[in-house]
């Protein structure tokens, strides 16, 4: 007979393992920065998952602030902005076309040729 006090042991147990849950989601979405841009970011990227239909896992949500964690802050904002200007679904880092390339530094050069002249 259950005791009265206690309630039903099914409903604690639901209890404890829905805290349990939430308490673990709460633990993996601490950001790793905190700045409001990238709070106001990460909140966009939730919101843009979510109406595309593709809600972020606790699994993902925490491997995406780890590698956006590792960009840095500037380019973790301009990694989500950049997925959601294309309608990504993941999250990747952002190119620096400032950056010279071999094809760039030596333009019109091939096999020691000069082209388009």
């Amino acid at each position: 007979m259950p005791n009265d006090s206690l309630g039903n042991p099914r409903d604690i147990d639901r209890y404890c393992h829905k805290k349990t849950k939430y308490m673990k989601q709460k633990l993996f979405q601490v950001l790793p920065f905190d700045s409001e841009q990238f709070y106001n970011a990460w909140d966009d990227w939730k919101e843009y998952r979510r109406s595309i239909k593709a809600p972020l896992t606790e699994i993902a949500t925490k491997r995406q602030l780890l590698f956006l964690r590792d960009l840095g802050e500037e380019k973790a904002i301009k990694s989500i902005d950049n997925s959601i200007n294309n309608n990504w679904t993941g999250l990747f880092e952002p190119k620096d076309f400032n950056v010279p390339t071999a094809y760039n530094t030596q333009i019109g050069l091939w096999d020691g040729k000069k082209y388009g002249q």
